[in-house]
């Protein structure tokens, strides 16, 4: 596939972080505007005693469907050693990147939630057209 680049209008960055006080419900990480948002980067940090598993969902208009789950191993990003999850790679993904059309959403939920003082946290970069 040739390589293609994209005109951001808007760009786009969000951290969402669960904590030992945070729901197993899906929460909602970002909604497209008119134009649709490309999300190229999606990175998952931990630093709980457990590994955790979030599964993203996608939502348009009445189809809600789960594009996949990732592992986010204990320490990723936070221990020295660990790496940070690169969650794109572990998506059954074109090119490693979220298209999303307008109006269209993306949520994820953890499997466990962190024990307390613990936080995991997934971070999305990308863009609008």
């Amino acid at each position: 596939m040739p390589f293609q680049v994209f005109d951001y209008h808007a760009l786009f960055g969000k951290t969402f972080s669960w904590t030992s006080s945070s729901t197993l419900l899906p929460q909602l990480l970002a909604t497209a505007p008119d134009n649709g948002l490309a999300i190229d980067s999606m990175v998952g940090t931990n630093d709980d005693g457990v590994g955790h598993v979030v599964s993203f969902i996608v939502t348009v208009g009445s189809i809600t469907v789960q594009l996949g789950a990732v592992s986010v191993p204990i320490g990723a990003g936070f221990d020295g050693t660990t790496p940070s999850a690169d969650v794109l790679s572990g998506l059954p993904l074109n090119n490693n990147r979220v298209m999303l059309p307008a109006g269209a959403t993306l949520s994820a939920r953890i499997d466990a939630v962190p024990a307390v003082g613990f936080t995991v946290n997934v971070t999305l970069q990308g863009g609008s057209f």
